[in-house]
């Protein structure tokens, strides 16, 4: 959690909560995280007589419109991997959204006793992506995409919350969003391989090693991984060409092919458009044929 956004924390409206009716529909039930009664909540939406969850906002936030507009924006994303935002009203005091209760478990508790498998961290990091993928095609960015903002519910189900908003929250801005949203997902395949956080630590992961003032790569950390894996989150994390519209180094976008035209550890074509390949038990080809955000 960043500095401006324990601020906003800290203004909470103290008439919310536990059985607080927010607008006549929503009973607050528990307090999911924050500060005061600002923060997320569970609550009851006694119109449908379901459990959703309900964010308020501080009313005083000096991006009180951002947060609004990006409310708005998140409104606009529908996909089966991201968090639905179902009402949000940012006149009633204090500001609200509602969105869908995912029970699940979050992804720095998936790496708390240290990194995921392979074919565990490419299918939840690819179903990140196409989450994503899905928001951008609506011209929607995440900006934030840190492993709380993952959370891996029954069956395997892989849903990202957080969608503009938690960056509206935290006053972060891009010129280029894909090139953000791509290290992001650069960041988090990283994490799932290595159980380190590239950058610092963030939501309780350590930081990753840092060689002769360079980010040590997830083989690096850990030699038993396959070196295409390795290559692909290398490749992530400088945003070159793991999936199409992606930017480069230098801020320059250009539309880009997958990382590679054939799979070496079947030897299959792997389509332009993503298709699969022939080998769909191996980690690399499951994560080739994932296109990072238009």
């Amino acid at each position: 959690m960043t500095g401006g956004e324990r601020r906003d924390l800290d203004h909470a409206g103290a008439a919310a909560r536990q059985g607080f009716s927010i607008d006549g529909r929503y009973r607050l039930d528990t307090k999911a995280g924050g500060r005061g009664g600002f923060g997320l909540w569970t609550a009851r939406d006694e119109l449908l007589a379901r459990t959703v969850a309900v964010e308020l906002f501080a009313p005083d936030s000096p991006r009180r419109c951002q947060v609004a507009a990006a409310v708005r924006a998140a409104s606009r994303a529908v996909d089966p991997r991201l968090v639905q935002i179902y009402d949000a009203n940012d006149r009633f005091d204090p500001p609200y959204a509602v969105s869908e209760w995912v029970t699940g478990t979050p992804l720095p508790e998936m790496l708390a006793t240290g990194p995921l498998d392979e074919l565990t961290v490419v299918d939840a990091i690819g179903e990140v992506a196409a989450a994503i993928a899905a928001a951008h095609r609506e011209g929607v960015a995440h900006l934030r995409l840190v492993p709380r903002m993952v959370i891996r519910g029954g069956a395997g189900m892989v849903k990202v919350r957080g969608v503009a908003i938690r960056a509206a929250l935290a006053g972060v801005t891009a010129r280029d969003l894909t090139l953000v949203d791509a290290r992001g997902l650069g960041t988090l395949l990283y994490a799932g391989l290595t159980g380190l956080w590239p950058g610092g630590e963030v939501d309780g992961l350590p930081q990753a090693p840092v060689r002769r003032w360079r980010l040590c790569t997830p083989r690096q950390v850990r030699p038993e991984l396959d070196p295409e894996l390795d290559g692909i989150a290398s490749r992530a994390l400088r945003c070159v060409a793991v999936g199409s519209q992606v930017g480069t180094a230098d801020g320059r976008c250009g539309r880009q092919r997958l990382l590679h035209t054939r799979c070496r550890p079947c030897g299959g074509r792997v389509p332009d458009r993503g298709g699969p390949c022939r080998c769909t038990a191996s980690a690399p080809c499951r994560l080739m044929r994932t296109r990072l955000p238009e």
